[in-house]
């Protein structure tokens, strides 16, 4: 099991890319680990922030607004 860190950067254009980089992160993790999603927000619309929000799962952490 590991405590995974990761931190990202981005706003409105760009929020669609850091869901792909949380997706494919998920997808690859082992099923036991955690993991921390750190967004540091430029202005993500608040359409986009819902759908980052609903990628997580059981053992992830996304948070927003930084």
């Amino acid at each position: 099991m590991q405590n995974i860190n990761v931190c990202l950067s981005c706003d409105d254009n760009y929020s669609k890319y850091a869901g792909v980089v949380i997706a494919s992160i998920t997808a690859n993790a082992n099923n036991d680990d955690f993991i921390n999603f750190y967004i540091f927000d430029g202005k993500i619309s608040s359409e986009n922030k819902e759908k980052i929000l609903e990628l997580k799962k059981k053992q992830i952490i996304v948070i927003l607004n930084l």
